[in-house]
């Protein structure tokens, strides 16, 4: 819902990428930045592992190849 369109991998790509995204992010914001608590529940973990999730989507669409295009022109739609 935050970050829509269409992912180049299935659904199973895209949930996995969104725990790894998860982790790496709490871990992040939680460790290095000591924004959160990682002993309890904490909106700043919470913040961290959706941060964390979009930038990795975010960077997957732009290195996953897409859909091939054809290189043929379209015919006219007048006919």
């Amino acid at each position: 819902m935050i970050h829509p369109g269409k992912d180049p991998g299935g659904v199973i790509v895209t949930i996995l990428l969104g725990l790894a995204g998860s982790l790496l992010g709490f871990l992040v914001f939680t460790e290095l930045l000591r924004i959160g608590d990682n002993k309890a529940f904490d909106f700043g973990g919470i913040i961290g592992a959706v941060i964390g999730t979009l930038l990795l989507l975010i960077v997957y669409r732009q290195l996953a190849p897409g859909e091939k295009r054809s290189e043929e022109p379209l015919p006219p739609s007048g006919v």
